[in-house]
């Protein structure tokens, strides 16, 4: 199951609207509230952030900085929502 972490820390989990295993990019993107862009987790999943989230000042998202921290480089932070999701759940094949 995927799940959407917000600036505030609040943590919930999400699922597709239809019903299927996989979110559309609309889905991902009403989520995010933003441009998508795909950080890649070192335990395989996807976090999904908004592109340009820095530029539209939204708030730093603590929770998900640390959850990517070995992937950003030194001193990034993740801004605004962000949604971690599986491949599967991304459309790829895992």
């Amino acid at each position: 199951m995927a799940t959407l972490i917000t600036p505030s820390g609040k943590i919930t989990a999400v699922t597709p609207k239809d019903g299927t295993t996989s979110f559309t990019a609309n889905e991902i993107h009403a989520l995010v509230d933003g441009d998508l862009e795909c950080v890649r987790l070192r335990d395989g999943r996807i976090m999904w952030i908004d592109e340009e989230g820095k530029l539209a000042g939204k708030q730093p998202n603590i929770v998900a900085t640390f959850l990517a921290l070995d992937v950003l480089q030194c001193g990034d932070v993740i801004v605004g929502n962000a949604v971690i999701t599986t491949l599967a759940e991304a459309g790829e094949e895992e």
